[in-house]
Formats: C-alpha cells, sequence, structure tokens
C-alpha cells in the first residue's frame, strides 16, 4: 500500500480525522493548493510522534514525503474522503 492511500484510509475511517478533514476541506473553499499544504503541514507537523533521531523517525519521514498531498486535497474535494 501506497503511502497516499494508507493516509487516504486513514482520514476516511477514524471519525476524528475524517471531520478534521472535511472542516479543513470545507475552510479550504475549493482551493486545492490550499488544502494539500494544509493537510501536509497537519499531518506532519502536528500529527505525527516525535520519534528522536532514530531509524523509525527516518522511516517515517521517508514515508510521508512520498505522500501526494495533491490527491488527497482533490479527493476531499471532489468525493469526500476514499
Amino acid at each position: 500500500m501506497t503511502p497516499t492511500r494508507t493516509v487516504n484510509l486513514w482520514l476516511a475511517n477514524d471519525e476524528g480525522l475524517y471531520y478534521a478533514a472535511r472542516g479543513m476541506a470545507d475552510a479550504a473553499e475549493g482551493d486545492a493548493g490550499r488544502l494539500a499544504v494544509a493537510l501536509q503541514a497537519w499531518i506532519t507537523e502536528e500529527l505525527a510522534p516525535d520519534l528522536g533521531a532514530s531509524m523509525f523517525s527516518d522511516l517515517l519521514t521517508h514515508a510521508l514525503a512520498d505522500v501526494d498531498w495533491q490527491e488527497i486535497a482533490d479527493d476531499l474535494l471532489e468525493t469526500g474522503v476514499k
């Protein structure tokens, strides 16, 4: 499973994450670029745990860098979280 699909699944299946993401989509007022930036900041800066300097931190950072935030934003604006 790709990092993008994993993030999308969590946004769709965790009630708290779902409503937070929907609120961000509503606030973006149809601007997918703005929503993509907001989602990336929220997930990478607020939600991701601080693992310190470690192999696991490097793996998490790498996986989050591979997420296609634009694709997730487009999904949220077009059809809701998948």
